[in-house]
């Protein structure tokens, strides 16, 4: 059983691994010569207050919304995060959305310093339909735990101030203010099916495009659009993903699962050796 393992990978890279989900939706978005509408809520309180402490030298909870637009505007998928640096506790909602409708909505935590995962279904409005819960052996809860650090705002900022990404200069959002535009561009491969075989595919190099937008005060990204070139090799918006980060000063309730009837699944032992 590999799913818990799988899960909290997810979490480490929770910033990077949505781009592409609505790309089939969004092919025919123009491409990187228009100027698009940042379209994200004003965050600029919470982003102050990152900006005065940017390490979390206080420990707070890190929260984390990303969401994934399609073509429309609209939402479709959305990630949210809330990791707890003192416990090492983490809760990882997964949610999709069509037509403004909630199709589907997962919480994963990861507990006791990795060593418990609990995985809630709930309806459209959050409330939990059922549950599992997993003990986790000595390795895996350390490896769990070791995918913490992969995920803190530190890590989001340390990514997109990496020698990989280009300066284009800046641009002003709805809202006034200015963010750093900064972009990369690699190779890609492409298939697509040839003559009446379609088993035989033809393998042609693209080119795919991030741009991100950053607010100068954190480093952290407001809004990451991505390209990549069609048949005709001309680059298209694909995936469109805005940003929210706070830090949150209590817990309350948002790791509480106390009153939720949980079936106990068997332990999962994780070796690094046999566990892809």
């Amino acid at each position: 059983m590999k799913k818990t393992l799988i899960t909290f990978t997810l979490a480490a890279a929770l910033l990077s691994t949505s781009a592409g989900v609505y790309a089939v939706s969004n092919v025919n978005n123009p491409s990187t010569d228009k100027q698009y509408t940042i379209q994200v809520e004003n965050t600029t309180s919470e982003n102050f207050d990152i900006a005065k402490d940017p390490t979390n030298i206080n420990k707070r909870i890190e929260y984390t919304k990303e969401t994934s637009l399609r073509e429309d505007g609209s939402e479709g998928l959305i990630f949210e995060s809330w990791n707890n640096p003192k416990t090492f506790d983490t809760r990882i909602d997964n949610i999709i959305k069509n037509n403004g409708n909630v199709e589907s909505y997962d919480s994963t935590y990861n507990k006791d310093m990795g060593k418990n995962i609990v995985m809630l279904k709930r309806d459209k409005n959050g409330n939990v339909v059922s549950g599992e819960t997993e003990a986790v052996n000595k390795a895996g809860a350390d490896y769990n735990t070791s995918l913490f650090s992969k995920n803190t705002f530190v890590a989001v900022k340390e990514k997109y101030a990496s020698s990989e990404w280009t300066t284009d200069g800046t641009v002003v959002d709805k809202d006034g203010k200015t963010l750093k535009k900064i972009s990369k561009t690699y190779a890609v491969s492409m298939t697509k099916p040839t003559g009446k075989d379609l088993t035989k595919d033809a393998q042609n190099q693209g080119q795919m495009k991030e741009i991100a937008y950053l607010d100068e005060a954190t480093g952290l990204p407001e809004k990451v659009e991505l390209y990549e070139t069609d048949n005709n090799h001309k680059m298209n918006l694909v995936n469109t993903k805005v940003y929210e980060f706070k830090y949150i000063d209590t817990a309350g309730s948002i790791y509480d699962i106390s009153g939720v009837n949980l079936k106990q699944l068997p332990q999962f032992n994780y070796n690094e050796n046999t566990v892809g």
